[in-house]
């Protein structure tokens, strides 16, 4: 793991972040419950952060900007956790 990655796990299993807001929308972030039994979660192939708050587990995905509207999978283990991501359209920079 990056140093990067390890000092934002530390951080967020002290308890001193807390967790950032769901938005299930591409470019936004999705904050999903893991099984308590879930010792990894990968979101298109790739590991996805993991977080403990309040004894519970999450995992925290970035969603990017070319996600495809409609439905998704966190791949936690032997589990498989859907959710939606919903279109957004962001106003043009210039």
């Amino acid at each position: 793991m990056t140093r990067l990655t390890l000092l934002a796990l530390a951080l967020f299993s002290a308890g001193a972040l807390a967790l950032p807001k769901s938005e299930l929308v591409p470019g936004g972030v999705a904050v999903l419950e893991l099984p308590s039994n879930a010792e990894i979660a990968t979101y298109n192939e790739k590991p996805v952060m993991i977080a403990e708050q309040d004894g519970r587990r999450y995992a925290i995905i970035g969603i990017p900007l070319s996600a495809k509207w409609g439905a998704h999978t966190l791949e936690a283990g032997e589990t498989a956790i859907r959710f939606t991501v919903r279109p957004k359209e962001y106003r043009e920079q210039r």
